[in-house]
């Protein structure tokens, strides 16, 4: 039998996006570091590489969030030619982003 190598690319990013996704599909009380290393395909010990425990997955996860958040709102400002249009940008950017994730 051929053994598999592994290669992840980027871990600590897969394990935050993959945290994010089963908080918004079952809830904070369901996401564990083993559940996010099984999904993600790696041994449950792999997570502690970047995270010292849930809840600073967790706060990552949270800071990870606003980042997006900020982000997004900022490239509404950026792209927005009117200002009158501005409200309106940004409503549409607060829609769409809350609709992908979560706070914590």
């Amino acid at each position: 039998m051929e053994k598999k190598t592994y290669h992840h690319g980027n871990l600590r990013a897969a394990l935050i996006e993959t945290g994010i996704g089963i908080v918004n599909e079952e809830g904070t009380a369901a996401c564990s570091l083993r559940k996010v290393a099984a999904k993600c395909g790696v041994s449950h010990a792999a997570p502690y590489s970047h995270f010292k425990d849930k809840e600073d997955l967790f706060e990552t996860m949270k800071q990870y969030v606003t980042e997006r958040f900020a982000n997004a709102l900022n490239d509404s400002i950026q792209k927005c030619q009117v200002e009158t249009e501005l409200q309106t940008q940004l409503g549409k950017a607060y829609v769409t982003c809350t609709n992908r994730i979560f706070i914590v």
